[in-house]
């Protein structure tokens, strides 16, 4: 079991079809400087899929961490004929309990006209490539529980329900320690 919480994926077969359910083909790459302006845009799309605030979120806040001296995440994105449908990004942990790195998955997005097509299933087994490449144990994911399309995407995909809860401190709640 992870540590991490949510939902988490034994890593297992990965796929390399990039065929969407109706044969359009997409390009699924490492995400570059220049996919920078589309993840934004579509992770606003994601915060009020979600019902959530528009995230605090810049064009040199997304690059420090996916280019700078000091990146930490990671991810792919999905397009079609130059037109972005989705992406995802992760970061990496470690499991104490199995002595492993892990793979967790930050945001996984796929637009609304691109759904159910293939692209959220195309990136993950991307992620898992990657994940099965490096060796690592796992991957994890967290999930709103209103989230309805992703509770029911990612067991379907093979994950297993973690029994662990999430916990965060704010910034006010660190000062306070």
């Amino acid at each position: 079991m992870t540590k991490a919480g949510g939902i988490y994926l034994t890593i297992g077969r990965t796929g390399k079809d990039i065929q969407q359910r109706e044969g359009t083909t997409m390009q699924i790459t490492e995400i570059q400087d220049a996919d920078i302006d589309a993840v934004l845009s579509m992770a606003a799309e994601l915060s009020a899929h979600e019902g959530m605030p528009e995230p605090d979120l810049s064009y040199e806040k997304l690059h420090d961490v996916l280019f700078g001296s000091r990146a930490l995440v990671q991810g792919r994105v999905a397009h079609h004929a130059s037109q972005p449908l989705g992406y995802i990004l992760w970061n990496i942990g470690y499991d104490m309990q199995n002595g492993a790195r892990t793979l967790n998955i930050i945001d996984l997005f796929v637009r609304a006209a691109h759904r159910r097509k293939g692209v959220a299933r195309s990136l993950l087994q991307g992620a898992a490539a990657h994940a099965l490449k490096k060796e690592y144990r796992f991957i994890t994911v967290q999930t709103f529980d209103q989230n309805e399309e992703a509770n029911a995407f990612y067991p379907a995909c093979g994950a297993k329900l973690d029994n662990t809860k999430t916990y965060y401190l704010t910034i006010k709640g660190m000062s306070a320690l």
